[in-house]
């Protein structure tokens, strides 16, 4: 099969970064469990690196531009349909779990807390995994035939690329409420669709975990 025309590799080229950016994830957690303050202490930026340097080096080795062809250069597109679309949902979210347990807030929300972890996961976790699953493996994947979906043209990637993030998610911590990430991935991949950059989801991806972690606060979740 060949990669679609805005694709930096095709599709095996894809699932092998994918294995071989989980196997340094892997050991990067690894080290910062058994090797010590200091490995400790660079593990989240080793992280990183194991979801973007190889899809990173792979990228320029076909003479591609990583960083405009993974999504993290050039003009977004479309941004304030696609804040809209995002407020809405994190409102729904919110409602939901309101509603789920009876209405208004059992504590504070703790915003400096929810801001910490805002600024963490947009370093350490929402730019790494959009940089791979949504900036490398969507696009790999999404083959020729695309449809509009609210304002994005996306195609199979969509969902191919958010049911390995939700089973990638699971093999970190086997709890099958894990593979419930397919659902907000879906929006973040939806967003590289919309906008053609990966960066509306890195911060939706970041104020997604920071809602989820202060809902949880608020009701006890």
């Amino acid at each position: 099969m060949r990669p679609t025309e805005d694709a930096a590799h095709p599709p095996l080229e894809a699932l092998g970064l994918l294995c071989a950016s989980m196997l340094l994830f892997a050991g990067a957690q690894w080290l910062g469990r058994r090797g010590g303050v200091f490995w400790a202490e660079l593990a989240p930026a080793l992280g990183v690196l194991a979801w973007i340097l190889p899809a990173y080096l792979a990228a320029s080795r076909r003479g591609h531009d990583p960083l405009v062809a993974h999504g993290l250069l050039g003009r977004p597109r479309g941004l304030l349909g696609a804040g809209l679309v995002s407020c809405l949902l994190l409102g729904l979210y919110v409602l939901a779990v309101a509603a789920a347990h009876g209405g208004g807030p059992r504590s504070p929300v703790p915003w400096g807390s929810a801001l910490g972890l805002l600024v963490h996961d947009l370093c350490f976790v929402a730019l790494p995994e959009e940089y791979f699953f949504r900036g490398v493996l969507q696009p790999a994947l999404e083959g020729r035939r695309r449809v509009r979906w609210v304002g994005a043209e996306v195609g199979r990637g969509l969902v191919v690329a958010s049911l390995l993030f939700a089973l990638c998610h699971l093999v970190w911590l086997p709890d099958p409420r894990r593979l419930l990430v397919f659902f907000p991935s879906l929006w973040f991949g939806w967003l590289r669709g919309r906008t053609g950059s990966v960066l509306p989801g890195v911060l939706a991806h970041a104020l997604a975990n920071a809602t989820q972690y202060a809902c949880a606060s608020v009701w006890a979740t």
